[in-house]
């Protein structure tokens, strides 16, 4: 797949966003079934660089991740 799409699994993971050579990269939101939720870059079918994660509660904090490792947690007050 080249350019935007929209990819749900049989168990209600869902994808939204860019693709490269079939893989997500660029900007794409990620949802798990239990409702949490990534929006951000991606690289290489991975979470990375800067990204928001929503928990199932609502929750959302922002981070940096690299090959779908979350790195750290960017504080509020970071410019």
């Amino acid at each position: 797949m080249e350019g935007s799409g929209i990819f749900t699994w049989k168990d209600g993971r869902r994808y939204e966003g860019e693709y490269r050579n079939d893989r997500k990269e660029g900007y794409g939101e990620f949802q798990w079934p239990d409702g949490r939720m990534y929006k951000g870059n991606w690289k290489n079918g991975k979470q990375d660089g800067e990204g928001l994660f929503i928990s199932d509660k609502g929750v959302e904090r922002k981070g940096i991740w690299q090959e779908g490792k979350r790195i750290s947690w960017v504080d509020e007050n970071d410019s």
